[in-house]
């Protein structure tokens, strides 16, 4: 792989420097082949990477992008038969392009050696990388397929016993329903079959990838104008009121308590919701009920709902019949393609208080970042320089990445090497999970150490790698954990994909992670418990709910800072047995 990459660099470069600096010399006609050459060499390096190690696809892309345009420039001299002079103005521009092309070129390989050595320092010995993380069913029939599928779980998902998962009962529910998709030829009812059986296992790396024909539409995709939020007190209310809405022109307001959905108590209404139309299967109690108040007030196109309620500051209760009217979906907001190439994932700044602010949005290295690290050590750099009265960590919403970068990132807050995880890998001679230690992932302590108070700020959202920072720095005595709800409760490694029929597949997480104490951490259990908790949760009632709800503001962070400057003193988590077990320095 390597060694296709650099001779791809070399030919672009030579013909980048022939544009540039001999253009008006002659040059045989299979120089010109040149080009020809580097697009058969980009095609194979393509495949090799798409097979070992599709993310560095993204430092490559620039280069391939070069590796076209050169080709498209040298075409026409491929089969000219002799040279032809060109103006001076148009030789300008050509070597002006040129000399940008050879930037790009540089400035491609030497993020592609960074990501590939990122990359490589992870995973060139581990165990877990040498497993066989690919399934192809597309050539069994529907049927024979799912029943492939649950047979791949059983003896693979690493959380079967965690969980209690018992997916003999799962089978017999959801096999009809794939036969009767099958025997009708009902691609649509095939897919729900797939994803409900999937959204059974409370696991965020559980994945249905495939169009699903327009369904979530149809059956989510219209809303009544408002959405929920429960209070201390078990209260559900409008916390969320779409302008121009069935619920605004109904004349409900933010606050509005929702008493009754269809005559039926809201309680009961809310347990039974579905959630399968979550962007990723909820994994803990908090979890899914979240995912509950989210979904209960959409519908089909159309369809209506009578709602008693009660408006804020009244004693009675009054029924409202609303028409559900088409509104989008609204999920994680992140493009990759724009991410990857013109973002970050460290955002820094001093907030007007003189706290430190960094949120870490996911943990992943960029073409502007390959190595968030570095970022953040100047940070907080800068923050010890400027006696800041402490850093608030926000990794609200922080879907994950990369372990390894975690433990680097967080390796300036603590002073004692600690184990960060043991992947727990699959063996199928003796059909079981078993701990790798020789694969263990280990935080170093770095430079510039940071002693000072750190707030972290949690949710829901805050998925995968992304909670294995408030991990590591759980019951840290300079730290204090904040949230409204735990972490997701989904940290398994890594993926396997099983390819199904219909242009769909499905993936699970391949390993566990295991902690110091050897026990699986983290990943939610049989009972829903699972995550990060907050050291202290902020109340949620009559109080709050304007500051959270109403105002233009953020009112966790606006904790946070509280929290910092000495006008809120709240517990954090110093001894508690899920801390990470520290290793001696020799």
């Amino acid at each position: 792989m390597l060694w296709l990459g650099g001779l791809l660099f070399i030919l672009n470069l030579a013909v980048l420097l022939y544009f540039l600096l001999w253009r008006t010399r002659p040059m045989p006609r299979w120089f010109f082949a040149l080009p020809v050459a580097a697009l058969g060499i980009l095609a194979g390096h393509f495949v090799l990477l798409r097979r070992e190690a599709q993310f560095l696809l993204i430092p490559a892309l620039p280069g391939y992008v070069i590796t076209v345009l050169v080709f498209l420039a040298a075409l026409p001299q491929l089969f000219r038969r002799r040279e032809h002079a060109l103006s001076v103005r148009f030789l300008f521009i050509k070597r002006a392009l040129s000399a940008v092309g050879l930037v790009v070129l540089a400035f491609c390989a030497v993020r592609f050696l960074q990501f590939r050595g990122i990359i490589h320092a992870r995973v060139k010995k581990a165990t877990i990388e040498k497993e066989e993380r690919n399934t192809d069913l597309r050539a069994l029939s529907w049927s024979r397929s799912f029943e492939a599928l649950k047979n791949k779980l059983v003896a693979e998902y690493p959380f079967t016993e965690w969980k209690r998962i018992n997916w003999d009962m799962l089978y017999k529910e959801f096999a009809p329903r794939v036969a009767a998709a099958e025997a009708s030829h009902d691609r649509r009812a095939f897919y729900k079959a797939l994803r409900e059986f999937l959204w059974r296992i409370p696991d965020g790396h559980v994945e249905l990838e495939g169009d699903d024909d327009g369904l979530q539409q149809d059956e989510v995709g219209s809303s009544f104008g408002f959405g929920l939020a429960e209070l201390d007190d078990h209260r559900v209310v409008v916390s969320h009121m779409w302008p121009e809405g069935p619920a605004a022109r109904a004349g409900i307001t933010v606050g509005t308590e929702l008493i009754a959905w269809n005559g039926i108590p809201v309680e009961q209404a809310l347990s039974t919701a579905p959630y399968f139309w979550s962007a990723e299967p909820p994994a803990t109690v908090g979890g899914r009920r979240l995912e509950q108040l989210r979904f209960l007030p959409r519908s089909p196109a159309g369809s209506r709902a009578s709602l008693t309620m009660r408006k804020r500051g009244s004693s009675s209760a009054e029924d409202v019949t609303l028409t559900a009217v088409p509104s989008e979906i609204t999920e994680r907001g992140f493009s990759p393609l724009k991410e990857f190439y013109l973002g970050g994932p460290v955002e820094t700044r001093t907030l007007s208080s003189g706290c430190g602010y960094i949120r870490i949005r996911y943990v992943l290295p960029t073409l502007i970042q390959p190595y968030p690290e570095e970022r953040l050590a100047n940070a907080l750099r800068r923050f010890q320089k400027s006696s800041a009265r402490g850093v608030i960590l926000d990794v609200r919403g922080n879907f994950g990445g990369s372990d390894a970068m975690v433990a680097r990132m967080m390796a300036f807050f603590r002073s004692r090497e600690i184990v960060y995880e043991y992947p727990g890998v699959y063996n199928p001679a003796a059909r079981r999970f078993e701990i790798m230690e020789s694969d263990a992932v280990r935080l170093v302590p770095a430079e510039p150490h940071y002693s000072g108070r750190v707030v972290v700020l949690i949710d829901a959202r805050t998925l995968s790698s992304g909670e294995g920072i408030p991990l590591i720095l759980k019951g840290l005595p300079n730290v204090s954990i904040l949230g409204w709800h735990g972490t997701h409760g989904s940290f398994a490694i890594n993926k396997k994909t099983i390819f199904l029929p219909a242009d769909l597949s499905a993936s699970f997480p391949q390993a566990q992670s295991i902690g110091p104490d050897r026990r699986i951490q983290i990943d939610s259990d049989y009972a829903g418990r699972g995550g990060v908790q907050p050291d202290w949760r902020p109340p949620l009632n009559e109080n709050t709910f304007e500051a959270v709800f109403r105002e233009d503001s953020d009112y966790l962070l606006g904790i946070g800072e509280s929290v910092l400057l000495g006008g809120i003193s709240i517990p954090n988590a110093v001894g508690d047995p899920s801390a990470l077990t520290e290793i001696p320095r020799p």
